[in-house]
């Protein structure tokens, strides 16, 4: 009978113990699994498209102005980024590992082109980009003007980084690949934090 009793007590034993590291393995599980995809509501209301341009280098900057502004967005509102960067493939996988688009379904949508496609579309149109013109670098550099009676800039007007294509891109806009026929775009740098809806400084009351 002893022997009866203490091998029911042992099975009870194990079962407290097996319950309890099931149990922990399940809060293992969960701690180490990644977040489930936020499930997106189809809103009641038709979804306001929010045009949003980024024209950078930085890509890692990018992809957090990205995902901040995204999480910020009401259900009502669908961001349609445009994107140029030298590397477009890249952005891309950094997006898609992030799991940014996730859950989304068609309320968000990225498109993304290089700085070569944004020059070669130019172009096509006609269009000889400023820094690509004879003598720009001449005046970015400092060097002797036009003529005798052209202004001079200012020191910091002439720094480098004014001139990158990137930075002028943006008097380019209406003919670039992923803004032609756009009535309406926002142009946001790569160095913000979007902690509210954009829809409200895109189509402002």
């Amino acid at each position: 009978a002893r022997l009866l009793q203490g091998m029911r007590a042992l099975v009870g034993c194990l079962l407290v113990l097996t319950t309890g590291l099931a149990q922990t393995t399940q809060a293992g599980d969960r701690r180490l699994a990644p977040n489930p995809p936020t499930a997106h509501a189809t809103p009641s209301a038709p979804c306001e498209v929010v045009h949003v341009c980024i024209l950078s280098d930085r890509i890692e900057e990018t992809v957090a102005v990205v995902t901040s502004a995204q999480a910020s967005a009401a259900l009502a509102t669908c961001l349609e980024w445009h994107v140029v960067t030298p590397e477009p493939g890249h952005l891309e996988r950094l997006l898609s590992a992030s799991g940014t688009f996730e859950g989304a379904g068609s309320r968000h949508a990225l498109h993304a082109t290089s700085l070569m496609q944004a020059e070669a579309a130019l172009e096509e149109h006609g269009i000889t980009p400023v820094w690509r013109r004879p003598g720009f670098d001449e005046g970015v550099t400092g060097k002797a003007r036009r003529t005798l009676w052209s202004l001079r800039e200012r020191a910091q007007d002439a720094d480098p980084k004014h001139a990158h294509p990137l930075n002028l891109l943006r008097f380019y806009l209406p003919y670039l690949p992923t803004t032609e026929g756009v009535e309406k775009v926002l142009l946001l740098d790569d160095d913000v934090c979007v902690r509210h809806d954009l829809k409200a400084l895109y189509s402002p009351p």
